[in-house]
């Protein structure tokens, strides 16, 4: 299992911040085409978890930059972590990793049976931890948004209250009769 097996949430600060780059293309099509044993079947599994991990370290790093206010760091993250998400997807369609989970798994040997089907619940509950995290930087998003308008609208305001005392200090000045002309 060694690196692959480590729970996500369980990455060192370290690991956290160092996102590997996507392997290669290539090596995991390769893996995934032809004749399709129970090895790849395993070796998918794998690669969805090692996705699933990456993913995860994106997350911390998209809540981080968006309570710092980093947009330009966000906008990074965010193309990052689709790049892992696209392949995350590409992983179950290119191995049909769900039907031949459902038709092959009690083929495997025990021991291989039994890594899969923890990487398996691992991925899911940090997938459901995932999406709430998710929904929490876009709520807080959406709140920034708000204030960002709300100060705008402030801003835009307070010119025309700018303004007002300007024309009223003219009207008054129009209106005041100097006697020593």
């Amino acid at each position: 299992m060694g690196e692959l097996a480590r729970s996500p949430q369980h990455l060192n600060a370290g690991d956290r911040q160092r996102v590997t780059r996507l392997p290669s293309e290539t090596a995991i099509d390769r893996s995934l085409q032809g004749n399709k044993t129970m090895d790849d079947l395993v070796d998918a599994i794998r690669q969805r978890y090692e996705c699933c991990a990456q993913i995860t370290a994106l997350q911390e790093r998209q809540t981080q930059a968006i309570g710092d206010a980093d947009y330009q760091q966000l906008v990074a993250v965010l193309t990052d972590k689709q790049r892992w998400l696209d392949r995350f997807a590409a992983i179950s369609r290119e191995s049909d990793l769900v039907s031949r989970w459902k038709n092959e798994r009690d083929d495997l040997p025990p021991g291989q049976r039994t890594e899969c089907e923890d990487l398996l619940a691992r991925m899911e509950d940090e997938l459901s931890r995932l999406d709430l995290r998710h929904s929490e930087d876009l709520n807080r998003l959406s709140t920034d948004r708000g204030r960002t308008e709300r100060q705008l609208a402030e801003v835009r305001s307070g010119g025309a209250v700018s303004v007002a005392y300007r024309d009223e200090d003219a009207a008054e000045q129009r209106r005041v009769l100097d006697i020593d002309r």
